[in-house]
């Protein structure tokens, strides 16, 4: 039996989609967790990492690094990579767009927001932010009605959509008011929370942090 044992920090973060995948799926999977309120645990265990980050997910004694690497992996394994090579690479460009989306374009105003950096926040999202989501989640809406399976792929759910829909409801904490006029966003992420199978998991995670705050380790 394959042992899947994903590492990461006590948060939500960038494997919270790959936690999300594993539980859609119901794959058995250890979910290990770095204490994200001490730095020192995390300095001590950065060392052994392939290449001192995380996440990381090892698969029978073999280390994978890098977030949407696990995933690509996971999705390949399990049927979550599209239909065929045309529809993966549609999945892959999809997930290259978010994070263009990410750090070029939200980056600035997200960061400020959450405490990483100082910085006129109603500034950042007046002249950055807001027309960026414009921009952005126009395309995402175009791609979802496109699709026209609930999902942004035409043959139905891959490991995208759970890395989309983690990341616009980290947004959605923050900045409610930038999807109005985008419900069809909403949608997809509570269609992606909706599986019976993430309900259990869902109730329990309520209390774990979306992200680490200013005075712990790098996580994105």
């Amino acid at each position: 039996m394959v042992v899947y044992k994903l590492t990461y920090f006590n948060l939500r973060g960038i494997a919270e989609a790959i936690r999300l995948m594993f539980h859609y799926l119901q794959v058995p999977f250890e979910d290990i967790r770095i204490d994200s309120t001490d730095p020192e645990k995390w300095e001590k265990f950065k060392p052994t990492t392939p290449q001192g980050k995380l996440p990381l997910l090892e698969v029978d004694g073999i280390v994978i690094p890098q977030s949407y690497a696990i995933a690509r992996f996971i999705a390949k394994r399990y049927n979550l990579a599209g239909k065929d090579d045309i529809e993966a690479a549609q999945v892959d460009a999809l997930a290259d767009f978010l994070r263009d989306m990410q750090y070029e374009y939200f980056a600035p105003y997200m960061f400020v927001v959450q405490g990483y950096d100082e910085g006129d926040k109603d500034k950042l999202r007046e002249e950055s932010f807001l027309p960026a989501v414009k921009q952005n989640f126009t395309y995402l809406v175009k791609t979802l009605k496109s699709a026209n399976s609930g999902f942004y792929i035409s043959s139905g759910i891959t490991w995208v959509d759970f890395v989309i829909s983690q990341y616009l409801n980290l947004i959605r904490r923050y900045d409610k008011e930038c999807f109005e006029g985008y419900p069809e966003l909403i949608e997809h992420i509570e269609r992606i929370h909706g599986f019976p199978q993430l309900q259990d998991y869902l109730e329990k995670r309520k209390s774990v942090l979306f992200h680490m705050g200013e005075k712990a380790p790098q996580a994105f």
